[in-house]
């Protein structure tokens, strides 16, 4: 950086620790975490209508949204609408990341686009997998499918959210 730039800057410190390794699961419920915005960059509207085919096969598995935005009034009505009342909860943002994480045991990063995100790595570093797109930079950086998570390539259906879901429910059942 230039030199009348650098007395400008700040750096902060990453305190995420890195993963001791990831959850051994077998015989425990899927249960899906999102923590984030509530807007379109997100896809929570696809993957609500991704998780209600879920259920047709995986029954037992629950997702706990957190978090607030512009598509809180959509997302409400489209859990209502595919009678997911008892399967989909929303919650409010939580000042403590670990409070979001500890209600599941895979997290949703299921974004068209991200830089770094932080709650990946955050979850990933409690040994929590996550599932997201091969096609969203930051997700596909940290998410190596098959080991810390699982990827699938964003199509612009529901169809990846849906596999996404069924793949990461069938290794942790």
């Amino acid at each position: 950086y230039p030199i009348y730039l650098r007395r400008k800057i700040t750096v902060i410190p990453n305190a995420i620790k890195p993963p001791t390794g990831y959850q051994k699961f077998g015989g425990v419920k899927p249960s899906f975490v999102f923590a984030g915005r509530f807007s379109f960059q997100k896809q929570l509207l696809p993957l609500i209508e991704a998780f209600s085919l879920h259920i047709k096969d995986y029954p037992n598995s629950r997702l706990n949204i957190f978090g607030k935005g512009e598509q809180l009034g959509e997302i409400e009505s489209k859990i209502q609408k595919s009678g997911l009342t008892d399967k989909v909860i929303v919650h409010g943002p939580v000042e403590n990341i670990s409070k979001a994480l500890s209600s599941g045991n895979i997290l949703c990063v299921t974004s068209k686009w991200e830089g770094f995100p932080n709650v990946l790595a955050e979850s990933l570093s409690v040994g929590i997998p996550g599932i997201g797109f091969k096609n969203c930079d930051g997700v596909s950086d940290l998410i190596q499918d098959g080991v810390n998570g699982w990827l699938e390539n964003d199509d612009g259906t529901t169809k990846p959210f849906e596999t996404l879901l069924n793949r990461a429910a069938k290794s942790i059942e």
